[in-house]
């Protein structure tokens, strides 16, 4: 007879005899024990499988077709769906959804679980989880129950499939599946200043870890601050600083960074920080970071980080400002007096904007108003009065962002009133008209063009000129003047060096050098005599009064002889005589038995005291 397959190892059956005789005696039939020899695949199952993942088991004793169909579980996992028999020594069905490896497959045919060939029954181990993403990608040293969402494939299905989770080296609290087999999350962590591992992630599901996967997150140490540069004045009108060190910052939208601090104690002063993409570049993210100071920030101030987590950066470094400076002033000077004036100061590293500006003083004066010409280079003082007395007459100063270039001299005078103090006359000769003084005083200016007048008792200089500003030296040819006389010096501006104050100068005593005519004839009335020398006076007033005393009064003329005796008209007589006069217009006329002769003659170029002797 033939026997249905192995259906169980215990069934009772009634034996019918061939020939037709049927008898009550019934006999256990023993059938063999189905047997697993292997399953494939065996490694890499899906996670959730597709409706074409079936899983093969290759044994004997599986039945046949008429017997019941195997029931297959793997174990810790589930039932598998649609067994099929191909034959009795080999089944397929559709693999469950799972996680993990070292999974026992289980047949049961009937009552009867099959037997494995090996040692142990054939397992199967689903595909390694893999994370890609975590977000946040970061966390900083110093956070708390926080929470990590890593992403990947293969993870777990169930919360229970999650053996452990590890941020940065660091044991999540608690854990859950956020989506399966795709997501899960760490839960309830909180961040070490020191992190075990900063730049791994590790999921352990079903016993498969995902191992130390690097590059999709980063455990973020407490700030270490190592090295600043120096304060230069940024776009906002406010100093500018990089700090260097260490996790400074992770995102580069700073939310990192609670503050910067300058300063010590509760009175710190807060900043607000940047990033400097150059300085960062090609360096590790965090190792650079730019911050803004605060108004009033002091040169020498310590500087810390404090993340957004709370913590203080370790080490701290004294901030420096880069030099503001004023190279030069146009114009360089002003005089005492003048209104509304502009002054342009150049340099480096000058305000930006007009805000940025606190003060500007030129002379020791606050301007009234100040703007910026060029970026960092160059401001104007406007609306300046030029006092009569500068508080600092030699020296500018530019207050920007509460740091200041200090009374920076050699660039700017502030020119005072005009103010004589000596007065030089040459040796040789003395004050007199056109002689050259030299006036020692100051508030003169830089060029001649400073000085609109210098006067002499009222009298204009014939010329004047700046010799040394710095020396203070002025020269000026004196006009005609006489006596004791006041000099005053007048700016361009009007500003008069006053008399009082002024010392006089006392002009040389008068000299006659000739007269015209050198003589005068004895008898006539109101004769015209004209003197010429130095230090006559300027004007009739100046003369007090003229004595004579030089010219010698000719008699009357002595006529002694003449010759020819015997003449007729027109003939050149030769007249021997004394008290002539000096000069051919001293003879008025003469007559010849009172006929009027015509004076044709002239002097002898020999002279006596007493005029020419013969005409």
């Amino acid at each position: 007879m033939t026997y249905p397959g192995n259906v169980t190892n215990r069934t009772s059956a009634s034996l019918v005899a061939l020939v037709g005789v049927t008898t009550n005696a019934t006999s256990q039939v023993s059938f063999a024990a189905p047997i697993v020899a292997a399953v494939f695949p065996t490694a890499g199952l899906p996670v959730q499988p597709g409706p074409a993942e079936k899983l093969w088991i290759q044994g004997e004793h599986f039945g046949g077709d008429t017997t019941e169909l195997p029931v297959v579980r793997v174990s810790g996992v589930g039932k598998c769906l649609n067994v099929s028999r191909k034959s009795d020594s080999a089944l397929s069905c559709l693999l469950p959804a799972g996680v993990g490896a070292r999974h026992p497959v289980v047949v049961w045919a009937g009552q009867q679980q099959a037997q494995s060939l090996g040692p142990a029954s054939p397992t199967i181990a689903f595909a390694l989880p893999v994370v890609h993403t975590a977000a946040p990608a970061y966390a900083l040293a110093g956070l708390r129950n926080a929470t990590v969402v890593l992403r990947g494939r293969n993870l777990a299905l169930r919360d229970s499939d999650i053996d452990a989770i590890r941020v940065g080296g660091v044991r999540c609290a608690s854990w859950r599946v956020t989506q399966a087999a795709r997501a899960v999350s760490c839960e309830g962590l909180d961040a070490p200043e020191v992190w075990p591992s900063p730049g791994t992630v590790e999921v352990v599901v079903g016993g498969q870890s995902t191992g130390a996967v690097s590059g999709v997150f980063e455990g973020v140490a407490r700030p270490s601050v190592q090295a600043v540069s120096e304060a230069v004045l940024g776009p906002a009108g406010l100093w500018r600083a990089v700090l260097h060190g260490s996790a400074l910052w992770r995102s580069s939208t700073a939310e990192d960074v609670a503050n910067v601090t300058i300063g010590s104690g509760s009175g710190r002063l807060g900043a607000v920080a940047w990033h400097d993409p150059g300085a960062a570049s090609g360096t590790l993210p965090g190792s650079y970071l730019g911050f803004d100071l605060p108004r009033g920030a002091a040169a020498g101030a310590r500087v810390h980080v404090v993340s957004s987590a709370g913590l203080v950066s370790t080490g701290s470094v004294a901030v420096s400002f880069a030099r503001i400076s004023v190279e030069s002033a146009w114009p360089d000077h002003l005089l005492a007096g003048e209104q509304n004036a502009t002054v342009v100061l150049r340099g480096r590293n000058l305000a930006l904007r007009d805000s940025d500006i606190d003060a500007i003083r030129v002379g020791g004066v606050r301007c009234a108003s100040w703007r910026v010409t060029q970026a960092a280079r160059a401001v104007s003082c406007e609306g300046l009065d030029a006092p009569e007395v500068w508080p600092s007459p030699g020296t500018v100063e530019v207050v920007v962002g509460g740091q200041s270039t200090g009374a920076v001299s050699g660039v700017f005078e502030g020119v005072a009133r005009p103010s004589v103090q000596a007065i030089l006359v040459a040796a040789s000769g003395g004050a007199v008209r056109g002689a050259k003084v030299l006036l020692h005083g100051t508030g003169f200016g830089k060029r001649t063009s400073s000085i609109s007048n210098v006067t002499f008792g009222g009298w204009p200089a014939t010329s004047f000129r700046l010799l040394d500003h710095s020396a203070g030296l002025l020269e000026a040819t004196l006009p005609a003047g006489v006596g004791s006389v006041q000099v005053r010096v007048v700016s361009a501006t009007g500003l008069d060096s006053g008399a009082l104050a002024a010392p006089s100068l006392l002009y040389a005593a008068p000299s006659v050098v000739r007269c015209e005519p050198p003589a005068l004839l004895a008898g006539p009335k109101s004769q015209s005599l004209t003197i010429f020398g130095t230090n006559l006076g300027f004007k009739v007033t100046d003369v007090d009064s003229v004595e004579v005393e030089v010219f010698e009064a000719v008699p009357l003329p002595e006529l002694l002889d003449a010759s020819p005796r015997v003449v007729s008209p027109g003939t050149l007589i030769s007249l021997q005589g004394r008290y002539f006069g000096k000069r051919h217009q001293d003879l008025a006329k003469w007559t010849w038995h009172g006929i009027l002769a015509s004076l044709t003659g002239s002097l002898s170029v020999g002279c006596t005291p007493e005029g020419p002797s013969s005409v």
